[in-house]
């Protein structure tokens, strides 16, 4: 079997979007945590998110992520919706109702988005929604949008 590629002509390398190290230090040293049941997903998005120049932390549960926030407080937390026990909705409450955490921005992250599933977000507390899977200049957009 052989298998052949076509050469891609420079210049439709020059307009590939810029590469995730093109957002380094887009974090700009915030201290950013997130919250995600699924250990991989949470994991990798912290690492990410240290490789943009935050200071990350991770949490696989609301209740778990609620305390060590407590604690430690966040500029930015990026909160899955669909947990088990409690869901991002209920934490996002959780924090807005906590004075030493009332500050933090809060993204969603979530597979849901539909404008119901959006409307119902926003009502919640949180600052921006973004979609599953969002691309790294997706995220690195939004965090240049929080001072």
């Amino acid at each position: 079997m052989t298998v052949e590629l076509p050469l891609v002509p420079s210049a439709a390398v020059a307009e590939l979007p810029a590469s995730p190290a093109a957002t380094h230090d887009v974090a700009g040293g915030q201290r950013i945590f997130v919250v995600d049941d699924n250990r991989d997903a949470a994991d990798s998005l912290a690492l990410l998110l240290g490789l943009m120049g935050a200071r990350t932390s991770a949490a696989y549960g609301a209740r778990e992520a609620l305390a060590a926030m407590s604690t430690n407080p966040p500029s930015v937390a990026f909160i899955d919706i669909g947990m088990p026990v409690m869901d991002g909705y209920e934490l996002a409450n959780r924090i807005r109702g906590t004075p030493a955490l009332a500050g933090t921005v809060l993204l969603a992250l979530t597979g849901w988005g539909q404008a119901t599933d959006k409307e119902r977000i926003m009502a919640a507390g949180f600052d921006h929604h973004l979609l599953k899977p969002a691309d790294v200049h997706e995220r690195a957009r939004v965090l240049q949008t929080i001072e």
